[in-house]
């Protein structure tokens, strides 16, 4: 800079052709819109609020999430923002790594976004990970060999055989028939559906679903199938067969949920998921 030079000297500001609105100014705009939408009266000098006005949201690109990485028995934790195609979660490799839960595979679980139908949808699918990706659900129609997570119980739904169930007798009256194959209580309880408690440590306890409605719980004046389990609520579950004969095991309002094993599910707008020992809360946004 040259002394004198008039270049250099200070002068009054330029005004600008776009004038910002603050960030305070910004905010208190959408607080005051929110209360007069809410409001019967509009106070004397504001503006008539638009009440068909929505919130700005984009249109043409594609929706994004937040994952909620729960602090363990909280509803609150570490929020990670899922803007690709792909968000992958394991205990060595992955978007997001949990080496201190040794349920976690080294690649346990995929989120995805995929265009279908002329919308962008979110999905859960598990990477064949050894001990299960599981998920938050109101109800599940068990199939066989489905899993479920009841309390720090696991379960799973077994079908016998068609060839271990009992013959009926055919039209040989006089035929000599092994004592093997006459009903004794345990031949009886493998004629039936069984749901068989899988949890590690555990004796393998197996409940045999004679009746069409059993409840599941901690109470044994409450339920047939008992679960001495202290995060089981005391009446968990209602596990019933419907009018099309389907076993349905459905939540009870419990506090820590029903939860069933999966291999791929759609998200929808969000829900809840378990790897390893992990929760997880999932939303789009």
């Amino acid at each position: 800079m040259i002394p004198g030079d008039p270049r250099g000297q200070p002068g009054p500001a330029r005004r600008q052709g776009t004038v910002l609105e603050s960030v305070e100014e910004i905010r208190a705009q959408i607080r005051g819109a929110m209360f007069l939408q809410g409001s019967a009266e509009v106070p004397a000098g504001a503006a008539e609020p638009d009440q068909d006005t929505k919130p700005y949201r984009p249109t043409l690109r594609p929706s994004m999430a937040l994952l909620t990485v729960l602090d363990d028995g909280e509803e609150t934790g570490e929020v990670l923002r899922i803007r690709g195609n792909s968000f992958l979660i394991g205990r060595v490799d992955g978007n997001l790594t949990i080496p201190h839960d040794s349920g976690i595979s080294g690649r346990h679980a995929e989120i995805s976004r995929r265009f279908e139908h002329g919308e962008h949808r979110w999905y859960l699918r598990d990477l064949q990970s050894t001990n299960g990706t599981f998920v938050r659900a109101a109800s599940v129609i068990l199939s066989p060999d489905q899993e479920v997570l009841i309390g720090g119980c696991r379960l799973r739904f077994e079908v016998p055989a068609a060839s271990s169930q009992p013959t009926p007798p055919g039209p040989e009256a006089n035929v000599t028939r092994k004592w093997e194959a006459l009903a004794g209580p345990q031949a009886v309880a493998t004629w039936h559906p069984v749901l068989v408690d899988i949890s590690p440590g555990r004796a393998g306890r197996r409940f045999p679903l004679t009746e069409p409605e059993s409840w599941v719980g901690r109470d044994p004046r409450l339920c047939s199938i008992v679960l001495d389990d202290p995060m089981t609520d005391r009446k968990h579950a209602r596990l019933y067969r419907d009018e099309k004969h389907r076993w349905v095991l459905a939540n009870a309002r419990s506090r820590n949920g029903l939860w069933a094993r999966i291999e791929d599910v759609a998200l929808g707008r969000g829900g809840a998921f378990q790897c390893g020992e992990q929760r997880f809360l999932f939303k789009v946004v």
